[in-house]
């Protein structure tokens, strides 16, 4: 298991990636990160920076999923500030194709 809590605490910056041809979502990635660190540290919101503050949990992990993959290419933006580029919906679409209407080849 990743021990993300700590890499951050220590300033590390992180992205998401995939290999896996069953899901492609960053978001889906970073929220199982924050899953198994539930499961670790049994309690909730680990990577939450400010327990009571606005944002917290879900502005965490939509950084480390679109900020951190944009600096891991050498990009900028990847923050929801106005101008900025940012992950592009397509990549975040919960929509996929039924292999049962796929073409066969």
């Amino acid at each position: 298991m990743v021990r993300a809590d700590l890499l951050l605490a220590a300033g590390a910056r992180l992205c998401i990636g995939s290999d896996s041809e069953v899901q492609l979502s960053p978001l889906e990635d970073v929220r199982q990160l924050e899953y198994h660190l539930r499961l670790l540290q049994e309690q909730r919101a680990v990577l939450d920076l400010e327990p009571a503050g606005v944002g917290g949990l879900g502005a965490r992990l939509y950084g480390v999923a679109s900020e951190g993959g944009m600096r891991s290419l050498g990009l900028p933006g990847g923050t929801l500030s106005p101008g900025e580029p940012r992950i592009s919906s397509p990549s975040i679409s919960t929509i996929r194709p039924s292999p049962a209407r796929m073409p066969t080849i």
